[in-house]
C-alpha cells in the first residue's frame, strides 16, 4: 500500500508539472521575479512559515520519531502541489505565476533544505544529513524536466499543447483526489481504534498552514 502510494503520487506530480508546462505562455517561468513583492511573500510561506509551524506541531503533540522525521521533510522541501497556493490562488486566471512559483521553489530548495537540517542539528544537537545532490536529482526528475519538456511541446504546438495540458491536469487532480480517499480509508481503522489520529492531526495541521499562509502571504 504504501509503496503504491509514494509511486501514484510521484506519477501525479509528474502529471501536474508536465499539464503547467504545456500551459504556460513564453517567459512565464521568469514572471513571479518580476513582482518582487510577491516572490518574497511568497518565498516567505514557503521557507519560513511552513518549517517553523511544523516544528513547533513536532514538539506540542506525541507524535513518534517516523512521523516527526516525514513531516519535518515534507516542511523543509517544498514544491509539492500543497504548497503553491501562494502563487496558484488565481492560478485559473494566471498559471504561468503558479508555473514561475513552482520552478522558483524547486530550485531553492536544493540549497535551503540543507540549510534547514544545518539548523535543526544545531538546535537539538542530532546529526543528521541531507544529499543536496539526491534532492537535485528528484527536483530535476519529477519537477523541472516534465515542465520543460510541457515549454518545448508548448513552442511547437501552442494551441494543441494547452489542449493536452488542461486533460491531463484533469487526469492528475483526479489521480490526486483518488490517492486521498485511500489514504483516509487506510488511516480510518487506526484512527478509530485510537491508536494514529495524532499523526493524522499533525499531518493535516501542516498543511493547512501550508495553505493559509500561502493564501494570506500570496498577495
Amino acid at each position: 500500500m504504501e509503496a503504491f502510494v509514494v509511486v501514484s503520487v510521484r506519477m501525479a506530480v509528474i502529471l501536474l508539472m508536465l499539464s503547467m508546462g504545456l500551459r504556460v505562455t513564453h517567459g512565464a517561468l521568469l514572471k513571479l521575479w518580476r513582482q518582487p513583492r510577491l516572490l518574497l511573500k511568497t518565498l516567505l510561506a514557503a521557507f519560513i512559515i511552513v518549517p517553523l509551524f511544523t516544528y513547533l506541531v513536532m514538539n506540542t503533540m506525541p507524535l513518534s520519531f517516523p512521523s516527526k522525521a516525514a513531516l519535518w521533510l515534507v516542511a523543509i522541501t517544498p514544491g509539492a502541489p500543497m504548497i503553491f497556493t501562494s502563487a496558484s490562488r488565481r492560478a485559473s486566471s494566471d498559471p504561468d505565476l503558479a508555473a514561475s512559483f513552482q520552478v522558483t521553489v524547486a530550485l531553492l530548495v536544493i540549497m535551503i533544505a540543507p540549510l534547514w537540517i544545518l539548523v535543526t542539528n544545531a538546535i537539538t544537537g542530532t546529526r543528521y544529513e541531507i544529499d543536496p545532490l539526491a534532492v537535485a536529482r528528484q527536483v530535476l526528475a519529477i519537477q523541472l524536466v516534465p515542465i520543460l519538456a510541457g515549454r518545448v511541446a508548448h513552442h511547437m504546438r501552442p494551441h494543441l499543447a494547452i489542449a493536452v495540458g488542461n486533460i491531463i491536469l484533469k487526469l492528475a487532480l483526479a489521480v490526486l483526489i483518488v490517492l486521498v480517499l485511500l489514504i483516509l480509508a487506510f488511516v480510518a481503522g487506526p484512527i478509530a481504534s485510537g491508536t494514529g489520529w495524532q499523526d493524522f492531526a499533525a499531518a493535516a495541521l501542516v498543511v493547512a498552514s501550508a495553505m493559509i499562509g500561502g493564501y494570506m502571504l500570496g498577495g
